[in-house]
């Protein structure tokens, strides 16, 4: 399975996570069978919003693993085929051990937080980035 974790910096493993998927400068995909890495650019987060499914076009992932997202960047995601997982972990290696102890939540667009609102915190399965 290949998931994506937005991150502050390109430092695989030790990057920080970053508090919205649409606002992330950078996007850590990993393989979670073979181990391997990939960082890429996230697309800028316009005046019209994001488009947080656009730079993971042929990278295969099938899961975002965030603190937070907005709910048209879970939208566009979810219409891609791709889930919404909230974690409260502080970078990826943290975030890759909460989804293995199963520690993650999906995170819809109806409990995601809307524009520049406040949407419902983990315990109501809603954006722990905003709660």
């Amino acid at each position: 399975m290949k998931i994506c974790l937005p991150t502050e910096t390109p430092a695989g493993l030790l990057a920080e996570l970053a508090p919205n998927v649409g606002r992330s400068p950078f996007l850590t995909l990993i393989d979670t069978e073979t181990g391997a890495i990939e960082v890429v650019a996230n697309a800028p987060h316009g005046e019209s919003g994001c488009s947080p499914a656009e730079p993971l076009v042929g990278h295969q992932v099938e899961a975002v693993i965030c603190l937070g997202a907005g709910v048209g960047a879970v939208s566009k995601l979810e219409a891609a085929g791709i889930q919404v997982l909230m974690t409260q972990a502080t970078n990826v290696r943290e975030a890759l051990i909460a989804a293995r102890n199963g520690e993650l939540w999906r995170l819809r667009a109806n409990h995601a937080c809307g524009s520049h609102t406040h949407g419902a915190g983990p315990e109501a399965g809603g954006c722990g980035g905003c709660a």
